[in-house]
């Protein structure tokens, strides 16, 4: 009985960390020296952070503004979001797919492209009104175009233009 009560237990403490996985913000990983962020909550909140290790967890839901310098944002361990000085994106969270959606918030930035790094090397920039859906299915990250458009480049070289339905699939490295 306490063999299988022990069993019990280490099934429940590793279900808890393959969900704690899976939790409900994204993570801020980098931020250049002397910036800032600003984190605007679902709840109206507002604040300014000059501190990368001050930063709470984001919610969805927020709007997330770099300061005077480059702010790189991950989302689900494999995709990183590179802001320029001003500009900003919405998080979201499609309550139905479960899957991430970031948009592009209407800043003073003269900057219009936001940069995405995937982890299989790929880069991708979207710009204006567009709307793109992040989901992951281990070992891949599915990034879809649901509005607007999306440019990806593999390596140096330009690949293609994505356009709403599309869906590009980056393959992780399992070994890390």
């Amino acid at each position: 009985m306490k063999k299988l009560m022990f069993l019990l237990a280490l099934l429940v403490v590793l279900c808890a960390n393959v969900f704690a996985e899976r939790s409900d913000y994204i993570k801020v990983i980098e931020m250049g020296s002397g910036g800032s962020i600003e984190i605007r909550e679902i709840a109206g909140d507002v604040k300014t952070y000059t501190d990368i290790d001050s930063i709470p967890n984001i919610l969805y839901g927020s709007k997330i503004i770099a300061g005077s310098k480059p702010v790189s944002i991950q989302l689900f361990k494999t995709a990183v979001i590179v802001l320029e000085k001003g500009q900003g994106i919405v998080v979201t969270k499609d309550p139905v797919a479960e899957k991430l959606e970031i948009s592009r918030l209407q800043t003073s930035s003269k900057e219009n492209r936001i940069k995405i790094n995937l982890c299989d090397g790929t880069t991708a920039y979207f710009e204006g009104d567009s709307l793109i859906s992040f989901g992951e299915d281990f070992p891949s990250l599915y990034v879809t175009v649901k509005q607007g458009g999306l440019k990806v480049y593999k390596g140096l070289f330009y690949n293609e233009d994505f356009v709403p339905g599309n869906v590009w699939e980056a393959k992780q490295n399992i070994l890390d």
